[in-house]
């Protein structure tokens, strides 16, 4: 009927657009004001993912400040972020236009143009923001994991990662745009037009990102668990590093209800798990390239140290490796202040977690264990979806 509708009588037109979407089953009376749906799902998923992308966000940001430096980095993330509140706007739009879960005899067939608008926008800000996230996380890796002035498989495996998922990101935008000729022919079905087919972008697009995810996943283990360090500090840094994991599994779902929503003929109905799974496939990125910074936050805050305190329990003392004083097990000495001309040195924390920076008065046990670091990496331990919403 879509297909047909451009070709027919205006008066015909207006009284199809002013009907259900979809024959209904025999016996269920269709309820345009208030159909059965599950609305309440999705406020809790989006909130979830919002608040958790946001929280993110503000921890990046506030130790960007803190250390004076915003970096090429932080920029893609920003970025990302912005787009990614673009998604959230075209979601919610479809929250309030027709609801989430509702079948598609229940709603109005007009609705289906503004609907439409959204999926292919949210589409659109969804193929921009997961390129622009995983070229950051790449790209802080490169700063981590390989010494300054070298080359190695690791380098060239994540540069030629960050290329294709530029690329890629730009053609799927491009693509998006473009189904359709003229571009109101995407989402408005009464306008004429030539389009074409999306099944082979939409699963190109999402086998691209599940298999960036997986490769992501395991690229940085070898390099963590070939490092000269302890036991508990490899375990630390490799469980902050599969992170993606959860990017993975996410991937894999959305992936899935994405096949079921381009083939289900109540799409509407269909529709909610898809923008469910992509909201955390996204969410997990900004959790990927921001919570690694958490254990510094903690640190330079002393916030572990000030609930213990009070919790009126006793934190156990060591010798401070920053210099001869005590210091709590729970927090560091005060550290030098941050500086953009730090040096770029790397540490694993002791709370066997993070690679932080270091500034100029570090410790000999500290540049001990950074020289170890890059001797173990520059020794030759380093060498060796479909598219989430289719058009309606």
């Amino acid at each position: 009927m879509a297909d047909q509708l451009p070709y027919l009588p205006k008066a015909v037109q207006d009284a199809l657009l002013a009907g259900p979407a979809m024959a209904s089953p025999e016996g269920v009376t269709p309820d345009f004001d208030n159909p059965p749906n599950n609305n309440g799902l999705a406020h809790g998923v989006m909130a979830v993912c919002i608040a958790v992308s946001t929280l993110c966000i503000l921890l990046r940001f506030y130790l960007a400040i803190l250390s004076r430096r915003v970096r090429v980095i932080e920029c893609l993330i920003l970025g990302a972020f912005g787009c990614y509140l673009g998604w959230a706007y075209c979601t919610y739009r479809i929250l309030y236009l027709i609801g989430y879960f509702v079948h598609q005899w229940d709603v109005i067939l007009g609705k289906l143009i503004d609907l439409g608008y959204f999926v292919s926008v949210g589409g659109v800000f969804y193929s921009v923001t997961l390129p622009l996230l995983k070229v950051a996380i790449l790209l802080e890796w490169t700063e981590l994991f390989v010494p300054r002035g070298t080359r190695n498989y690791f380098w060239y495996t994540c540069y030629t990662l960050m290329a294709i998922q530029a690329l890629f990101g730009i053609a799927a935008v491009v693509a998006l745009n473009l189904i359709c000729i003229p571009y109101k022919a995407i989402y408005d079905f009464t306008v004429a037009g030539r389009c074409f087919n999306k099944h082979n972008m939409d699963l190109t697009s999402a086998c691209i990102h599940l298999a960036t995810d997986v490769i992501m996943v395991f690229l940085p283990q070898r390099v963590i668990w070939g490092l000269q360090l302890s036991l508990r500090k490899k375990l630390g840094v490799s469980v902050v590093f599969s992170l993606g994991l959860l990017a993975c599994i996410s991937a894999i779902l959305r992936l899935q209800v994405t096949v079921t929503y381009a083939n289900a003929a109540d799409s509407t109905y269909t529709l909610g798990p898809v923008v469910f799974w992509a909201f955390a496939e996204m969410t997990c990125g900004f959790v990927i390239s921001c919570m690694p910074s958490a254990p510094r936050l903690l640190r330079e805050t002393r916030v572990l140290h000030k609930i213990k305190a009070r919790l009126g329990m006793r934190a156990t003392t060591f010798k401070n490796t920053h210099g001869t004083g005590g210091s709590s097990a729970l927090s560091m000495s005060k550290p030098s202040p941050l500086t953009a001309s730090t040096d770029r040195y790397r540490k694993i924390d002791d709370g066997g977690v993070l690679l932080d920076n270091l500034g100029p008065a570090h410790s000999d046990s500290t540049e001990m264990l950074h020289t170890e670091a890059i001797e173990a990496v520059g020794g030759g331990k380093l060498r060796g979806t479909k598219q989430v919403l289719r058009t309606m």
